[in-house]
């Protein structure tokens, strides 16, 4: 019998030794995984704090050079003055944007060959003349000029660069759109006074305007250079065409 007591108790304490040890093991994982998560609850919010710390950052340099490019776009205090031209006692707009002083309306100017808009009168009134190229080479008055394709990219550039041109030059009504008026910021004031074909057509009013450079293409003798603007697009760009067709005159003044 107390062999047997014994042997019990022996028995009874190895069970319970046994069990106190398995007990033991499962409280040490689970006081490691308890660590591991307090640890990898600290990483992810120091993670989250790094990185709102640098998405701000990068918000705030974002938000900086969209600052600086507004205020490299945005225009001087521009005044308008006028001058008459002398040829036909008529009176031009002119105003200055960065180094270059420009007509502020197109040029209405009666030479021969010069054409109204549908050979109507008060489309001259309102949107000026058309001109063949040729003609546009010469119909500038004095001190004043037909500009280059580089002085359209200078003007372009000044006004905030070739993607927003168009809309910093366009008027403020009278294109195809509400949507399409620009916001005339520089006073340039371009109106969308179309284009005559060489045929006798006409084409475009309201929905774009042009204005020849005289710089012929490279690649074809029978081409020029003229700036685009049009009522879908807030861009203004340079292409060229048939010296033939008769487009709109903006004179740049000498330097």
């Amino acid at each position: 019998k107390t062999l047997s007591s014994k042997f019990c108790l022996t028995k009874n304490m190895l069970y319970y030794t046994s069990n106190l040890k398995i007990e033991a093991k499962e409280l040490l994982k689970k006081l490691h995984f308890l660590h591991l998560g307090v640890v990898m609850k600290r990483f992810t919010i120091s993670i989250f704090f790094i990185s709102f710390f640098f998405f701000a950052c990068s918000e705030s340099n974002s938000s900086s050079a969209n600052e600086s490019e507004k205020e490299n776009s945005a225009p001087q205090e521009s005044v308008l003055e006028t001058f008459t031209d002398e040829r036909d006692g008529q009176e031009y707009k002119y105003i200055k944007i960065g180094n270059q002083t420009w007509m502020a309306e197109n040029l209405n100017y009666e030479a021969e060959d010069s054409y109204c808009y549908d050979d109507a009168s008060a489309n001259c009134e309102k949107y000026g003349r058309l001109y063949a190229w040729e003609l546009a080479l010469e119909v500038c008055p004095d001190y004043w000029h037909l500009p280059s394709k580089m002085e359209f990219e200078l003007l372009m550039k000044n006004v905030g660069g070739e993607g927003i041109a168009g809309q910093m030059l366009k008027s403020k009504a009278d294109w195809y759109t509400i949507r399409g008026n620009g916001t005339d910021d520089f006073k340039f004031s371009a109106f969308p006074a179309g284009m005559r074909n060489s045929d006798g057509s006409f084409e475009d009013i309201s929905r774009n305007a042009s204005f020849w450079t005289e710089t012929e293409s490279e690649e074809d003798e029978y081409m020029a250079y003229y700036l685009v603007l049009d009522y879908s697009v807030e861009s203004a760009y340079l292409r060229y065409h048939y010296k033939g067709n008769a487009r709109s005159v903006r004179c740049v003044k000498d330097t």
